[in-house]
């Protein structure tokens, strides 16, 4: 008994339930979330398709990545199947690590389905394979090149997905500036660069 005579269970004020959040809340508060960062994204990323719609899939694992991109009409692969909350024909980004995507990370993947980041890309990797230097500085700081020949991928899928890494490494800064700086990028490849940086924020070639 407490001094004023009440058991001290009945004075401790009862603890109120948590809300019950079922599984469709949970899933349409992570498809919120994740449009709102896509919406930012497209708000200083013009490059970035106004129609791309997101969705989100805490499920799905991609390894290191946080999304996957699904251009229009892309239906699938092997393992994969586009969402259905993803409409054919628009854009569609299927976010996996939804408490952790930034607005660079859409920007990155939406990179890999863009024409004009395609051209550069390719430029970039010729003019790198044509300097063997470079290309073994390349093939040392690149993760991807280790981790696509660890797959079985060919020496020359290898070096594309690195020459991808690099180029994103600068243009969105996914690699930190000391890999960035080791490329040695000549005037040129630093135009290219500086060139798709300025498309990505203005959507302007």
């Amino acid at each position: 008994m407490s001094k004023k005579g009440m058991l001290v269970s009945e004075a401790i004020a009862p603890i109120p339930e948590q809300p019950i959040i079922s599984a469709g809340m949970q899933q349409e508060a992570d498809n919120q979330k994740v449009q709102s960062v896509l919406n930012n994204a497209k708000s200083q990323y013009k490059f970035i398709p106004k129609d791309t719609l997101a969705v989100a899939n805490r499920t799905k694992q991609l390894g290191g990545s946080y999304l996957e991109a699904w251009p229009k009409g892309e239906t699938g692969y092997v393992g994969a199947v586009r969402p259905k909350e993803l409409p054919i024909d628009k854009h569609g980004l299927e976010v996996t690590r939804v408490d952790e995507v930034g607005i660079k990370d859409i920007a990155g993947d939406t990179l890999h389905h863009d024409n004009y980041a395609h051209e550069v890309r390719t430029k970039l990797g010729q003019s790198i394979v044509n300097n063997p230097e470079q290309l073994n500085k390349l093939k040392a700081i690149a993760r991807d090149y280790s981790f696509s020949k660890d797959r079985g991928m060919s020496e020359s899928d290898s070096i594309r997905n690195a020459v991808d890494s690099a180029m994103r490494g600068h243009v969105v800064e996914q690699w930190p500036a000391d890999k960035v700086a080791a490329m040695m990028y000549t005037p040129d490849q630093s135009k290219l660069l500086e060139g798709l940086k300025s498309y990505m924020v203005t959507g302007k070639k």
